[in-house]
């Protein structure tokens, strides 16, 4: 949690590369198609054999007309969906499902409709954050209780109006911690508590062509100096603990906005958004003065339309000349 709290400005799309893409939708997208079409094929069955008494024939039709066209508009955006027409379909879903539960002929068929609001829960804890999730969670419940009461089946099914209120609520909480536990641990490295490869993967992939948020940009290189030596002669105990310590260090000397990896080994890659080489240069001294652990680094500008791998490599020779400099004074670099 401590790793979003600091990286808040970059932690959602990173944490992104958790997500599974299906046909080149990201997460919210496509389960809202799955779940939007699943309706439509539920709607069109109670048309087909309605269970009497069936009131609200005209409001189905229209709630299995407007779950296929949501679907049918996922398929064809795809990763050009904004979140905001997601989240116009969940409010227009909640106020669907509030009607038509006021047109139930029977407290059964009342119920039944309102635990569609597990599978609402489910979705909100899986792609939505908290805080919204439990805004529109309590809003279907507080819109399930005007239904049930519009239908004439309060107090008949206070109790579970109750028990559906509580269970999804619980939902959203309980789907929504597993989901970012799951999240956390696919893009942070546990020994060090910095994000992976794969985290630097997903910055690549989401924000790498952001200007407004990374112009200027650059990286910082870094290896530790003697590692090998220190799992050689003290234990891979100790060397463990070097990289905890040097990760701790980073997390602590880095400013807000500034996004550190390690890439493996010993290796880690520093990105600096809104930095120019220069000053780059006096967060890669500063960093060295406050981290005593010994380590060499090299830094180098990320160009906005530059792939990653170029930049990375120039940071790698500049990391590899300081390297040589610090272990033979006389090749020290400029």
């Amino acid at each position: 949690m401590a790793l979003l709290t600091r990286r808040r400005d970059v932690a959602p799309e990173i944490y992104e590369a958790a997500d599974r893409r299906i046909m080149g939708m990201a997460g919210p997208m496509w389960t809202m198609a799955l779940w939007f079409g699943l309706t439509a094929v539920v709607m069109a069955i109670s048309l087909l054999f309605p269970t009497p008494p069936n009131h609200s024939p005209l409001v189905r039709f229209v709630a299995m007309v407007y779950a296929g066209a949501v679907t049918l508009v996922l398929l064809l955006m795809r990763e050009r969906t904004p979140m905001a027409f997601i989240h116009v379909q969940l409010v227009l879903y909640i106020l669907v499902a509030i009607r038509i539960i006021t047109l139930a002929g029977t407290p059964a068929s009342a119920i039944t409709t309102g635990m569609n609001l597990m599978v609402l829960a489910v979705y909100l804890g899986w792609w939505i954050p908290r805080v919204p999730s439990l805004i529109y969670i309590g809003a279907a419940n507080l819109g399930l209780l005007f239904g049930f009461w519009r239908a004439d089946f309060l107090p008949e099914l206070a109790i579970a109006w109750l028990a559906i209120a509580a269970l999804s609520v619980g939902l959203v909480i309980a789907f929504g911690a597993l989901v970012w536990n799951l999240k956390v641990q696919l893009v942070t490295d546990p020994l060090t508590g910095l994000l992976n490869r794969q985290g630097l993967g997903a910055l690549i992939d989401r924000r790498a062509h952001k200007a407004d948020e990374h112009a200027p940009r650059a990286l910082i290189a870094i290896d530790l100096d003697h590692f090998k030596s220190i799992n050689d002669l003290q234990g891979h105990l100790a060397g463990d603990r070097t990289l905890a310590d040097f990760g701790a260090a980073l997390r602590r000397e880095l400013r807000p906005h500034d996004i550190a990896f390690r890439v493996g080994g010993d290796e880690f890659v520093v990105v600096l958004p809104r930095t120019s080489i220069a000053d780059a240069q006096m967060v890669a001294a500063r960093l060295r003065q406050e981290i005593p652990i010994a380590w060499s680094y090299g830094v180098t500008d990320w160009g906005l339309d530059e792939e990653f791998s170029r930049a990375s490599a120039r940071a790698d020779a500049q990391m590899y000349a300081d390297k040589a400099g610090r272990e033979n004074p006389g090749q020290r670099r400029s």
